[in-house]
């Protein structure tokens, strides 16, 4: 269960299993986010957004997804 920030994509990933269990991701992406009518939430990244914009992509974020979590981090 993860919520839809950079570390929701990508910290439940980081372990890996010996054996082969199923994983069932039952977090929130963006079409959830816009049917429940969520807001963002201010996001204080101060790692270089590019290295965050390339683990996304690695971990199956969409496009879209990915400018909804960069606006925040953008924001002066």
């Amino acid at each position: 269960m993860h919520d839809l920030d950079v570390s929701g994509f990508t910290s439940n990933r980081r372990y890996r299993f010996t054996n082969d269990v199923p994983v069932v991701d039952i977090g929130f992406r963006l079409a959830d986010v816009k049917e429940m009518g969520l807001e963002s939430e201010p996001t204080d990244v101060s790692v270089n957004w590019w290295k965050c914009e390339q683990a996304l992509r690695r971990h199956e974020a969409t496009s879209e997804e990915i400018a909804f979590l960069e606006a925040p981090c953008a924001a002066p």
